[in-house]
């Protein structure tokens, strides 16, 4: 069961950038689904890693892909740290992304690359928070 979550947190950010980088083309209403995409990304980035900790605390250690995808005690001190800074920075840049297009500073093509690249980047540091020697 926590395999899955640990498959799923590293996935849900992956796919919801590139879903983030295809509102490019949605047109005005970009700024809004990307919003809405970019909240269910970090929501659910925040969820999962808790799930994945509380796994770490029930087995010990959670693994995945025989092996190559392995949460020991350490990786989900880190773990926790990325989902839940993760999350407040993805909160926080909501109000500074819209002052911004608001301002006419942003438009609605670099909004999506903004919450595009904002996600990939969760996604690659959930994907460096598992240790490099698993034990």
């Amino acid at each position: 069961m926590y395999t899955n979550y640990l498959i799923w947190l590293l996935l849900a950010p992956f796919i919801l950038s590139l879903a983030a980088f295809a509102m490019r083309w949605a047109g005005r209403q970009a700024v809004r689904w990307v919003e809405i995409i970019h909240l269910i990304s970090i929501t659910l980035v925040l969820v999962l890693s808790i799930l994945v900790v509380q796994g770490v605390l029930v087995q010990g250690s959670v693994v995945a892909r025989n092996d190559w995808l392995h949460v020991d005690s350490l990786a989900a001190v880190f773990l926790a740290i990325v989902g839940v800074v993760g999350f407040l920075v993805g909160l926080y840049s909501l109000g500074y992304i819209r002052n911004d297009v608001k301002n006419g500073e942003l438009g609605e093509s670099q909004v999506s690359f903004y919450y595009g690249l904002f996600n990939l980047f969760l996604f690659t540091m959930l994907l460096l928070s598992r240790p490099i020697i698993s034990s």
